[in-house]
């Protein structure tokens, strides 16, 4: 490297990598596929949206890890908005149901879609459809998309059809994103470095 000090590039980039967790990490934050990790913390919070949520179990419960839970409102029927403060990879899915006759089973995906409504989420064509079972929950949960539709995402919507116990409405205590960001350069969290020159 012409220029450069090896050493503090090698300090700068473990700097603004954070914690690195081996893959059987028992946390949900971990490393769950090689080169990847749950990418939570590239959603822009304030922005996430979802309709026929309950006023009490809503989306913001089902991006933390902890008891509370998203459930449906009306029926079992959910689309849920998520978008990203850069653009990410997005791998796989990890969903963690409250229970199982209450998991999602049919979801639709499309990816860099502002919106999308209940009357014409049948009409737009999604970029992926998965169908899942119940051993789709068991283990890790992870559920893999198709990942060469999946290079450039900077939101994704969830639209969840049913669920696997043809119950009322659906329930999803935790879901996860797992990816990585598609330039791996937080701009925002970089700070200016003097030259030594």
């Amino acid at each position: 490297m012409k220029g450069a000090n090896a050493v503090q590039l090698e300090t700068l980039i473990k700097q603004h990598q954070g914690p690195v967790e081996d893959a059987g990490g028992a946390s949900g934050s971990g490393s769950l596929v090689a080169g990847h990790s749950d990418i939570s913390d590239q959603i822009t919070l304030n922005q996430v949206d979802c309709l026929n949520q309950q006023a009490a179990n809503h989306i913001r419960n089902a991006l933390k890890a902890d008891e509370t839970y998203l459930e449906s409102d009306v029926d079992e029927q959910l689309i849920i908005s998520v978008p990203f403060n850069q653009a990410i990879k997005l791998h796989s899915l990890k969903i963690v149901p409250k229970d199982v006759a209450h998991a999602p089973k049919t979801i639709k995906l499309y990816v860099n879609r502002l919106t999308l409504g209940f009357d014409e989420a049948d009409s737009v064509q999604e970029t992926q459809t998965i169908v899942l079972s119940e051993s789709d929950y068991e283990g890790n949960g992870l559920i893999s998309l198709r990942f060469v539709k999946f290079q450039n995402v900077t939101s994704v919507i969830l639209f969840i059809e049913d669920n696997l116990g043809d119950e009322e409405t659906t329930q999803i205590k935790q879901l996860v994103f797992i990816g990585s960001p598609l330039d791996s350069t937080d701009m925002s969290a970089l700070k200016k470095i003097e030259h030594e020159h």
